[in-house]
């Protein structure tokens, strides 16, 4: 079994290298990628350790995210969600 989340490095338009990861439901279903905003794979371990500790690990888990969730990041190249 797995902790909850998987960790994998995704080429940034800027040219950085970012760890994004998936998250897994409770039926064990993949869902996801989310980027951690982070370039060292240990800092993004513990991102995602944190927000699985508070609950946080799929961000849409509690309800439809608010127009001000949503686009928090749209112009954010570094955090895009592609």
């Amino acid at each position: 079994m797995h902790n909850g989340f998987t960790l994998f490095t995704k080429k940034v338009p800027s040219g950085k290298t970012v760890i994004y990861y998936y998250a897994y439901d409770e039926d064990g279903r993949r869902l996801g990628h989310w980027t951690t905003g982070h370039e060292n794979k240990t800092v993004a371990r513990n991102y995602c350790n944190k927000l699985n500790r508070e609950g946080k690990l799929l961000p849409c888990a509690t309800g439809i995210p608010t127009l001000a969730e949503f686009t928090a990041d749209f112009w954010d190249w570094e955090k895009v969600f592609i």
